[in-house]
């Protein structure tokens, strides 16, 4: 949020700290340069050659300096500015007061093609669909809420300054955050809390995937869906050690989340239910034009989905995400599976030592696998 009002929100609130007592706001200017221009600088250094694994693919000899010194002019203005997210809502008819979430952010570095265009385009293409449905007279159980959040890519601040300011609000309505930043061709990518990995596998399962046939072919006669193709490229990505011989028996896994989106202030300071759901090409989040000029509409129509064929499933993906969500008799949450994703990462906690060369002192977890696992006994109970 507001570098300025941590933990708080900065609407109609005095800055808590002024800018130089900030711990977040970076005190060194930094500068991307283009590779034209960085040469200049890298080939001005002497001293001894680079070691193999400091060299680079310019067209210069490596060094490890010292060089001559260059002059960096910085003009910046890092006034206060306002922002705006965009909330819009389809009310419930049954309990509106429990909301199921979906968002993105609508601002970006440059262009913003892939991120966040393509995300937004499918979560409006959603907003265009159930208001079609609503204009027919449908209305969800729940409240479906459809957020678009501004100054993602300056710290994740819109999302988390609307977690700050709506709080208790928040935590006592949100039944279901679901986020995604953006989409191309390529495999399924979906993370989020265990209690949700059924949730998602049977929604994936339901959605016709577009180009998923040249992943995992389809049994004859039928269409290949999104799970298809999410079980075999998370069956081909996990160790040969720990996966059945076949991916036709796989059950692939929600992926933990960390950070850099805007789940977290969902996840983190919120503990609200958490899904991001999005696909990704090859290189993961390392496509070629990210955060440049080139992440243009051009790119998208081009590279990334020629024909927006992935942005429709996308949307049908997100769309029926929080259609089921909002209309669910019982919320589908399986907190068996989390008691059993809990037991298996504590189980690996001795290894972290082991990784971290701290063998001498031992570490014993047992004590919180019997707590995760009578978490699971009574989690087994309640979905009976």
């Amino acid at each position: 949020g507001d570098p300025l009002t941590p933990g708080q929100a900065a609407s109609g609130t005095p800055a808590a700290l002024t800018p130089a007592a900030s711990p977040t706001l970076p005190s060194i200017p930094v500068v991307a340069l283009a590779w034209g221009e960085a040469r200049h600088l890298l080939s001005t250094l002497g001293g001894p050659a680079a070691p193999d694994a400091w060299m680079g693919a310019l067209p210069l000899a490596y060094h490890l300096g010292p060089g001559g010194s260059a002059r960096v002019e910085v003009s910046m203005d890092d006034g206060l500015r306002p922002i705006t997210n965009i909330v819009a809502r389809v009310p419930g008819a049954v309990t509106p007061e429990r909301v199921v979430m979906l968002g993105t952010h609508h601002d970006a570095w440059t262009f913003g093609g892939v991120d966040p265009g393509t995300g937004a385009a499918a979560l409006l293409e959603v907003a265009r669909v159930l208001g079609e449905m609503s204009r027919r007279g449908w209305r969800p159980a729940r409240t479906i809420a459809l957020a678009f959040w501004d100054a993602e890519e300056y710290g994740l601040i819109g999302s988390t300054e609307y977690a700050e300011d709506l709080r208790d609000e928040l935590r006592a309505q949100l039944v279901l955050y679901v986020n995604t930043d953006m989409y191309m061709r390529g495999r399924f990518d979906a993370g989020g809390v265990p209690s949700l990995r059924d949730f998602v596998v049977n929604v994936a399962r339901d959605v016709p995937a577009m180009d998923v046939p040249r992943m995992a072919p389809a049994a004859t006669g039928t269409r290949a869906s999104v799970l298809d193709g999410w079980r075999a490229s998370d069956w081909a990505r996990t160790p040969a050690s720990r996966r059945p011989p076949s991916p036709a028996t796989f059950r692939p896994d929600l992926k933990p989340l960390g950070s850099g989106a805007d789940f977290v202030a969902f996840q983190d300071h919120l503990a609200i239910p958490t899904l991001s759901v999005e696909f990704i090409g090859a290189n993961g989040y390392g496509f070629g034009t990210y955060h440049t000029n080139y992440d243009s509409r051009a790119y998208v129509e081009r590279v990334a989905d020629p024909g927006f064929r992935q942005g429709a499933t996308m949307a049908r993906v997100l769309g029926t995400l929080a259609l089921r969500m909002a209309g669910a008799d019982v919320v589908p949450f399986r907190f068996s599976h989390y008691a059993q994703r809990l037991e298996e990462a504590l189980g690996d906690v001795p290894a972290w030592r082991a990784a971290a060369g701290r063998r001498s002192v031992p570490v014993d977890v047992s004590p919180l696998i019997s707590a995760a696992r009578r978490a699971g006994a009574s989690a087994l109970r309640l979905e009976r």
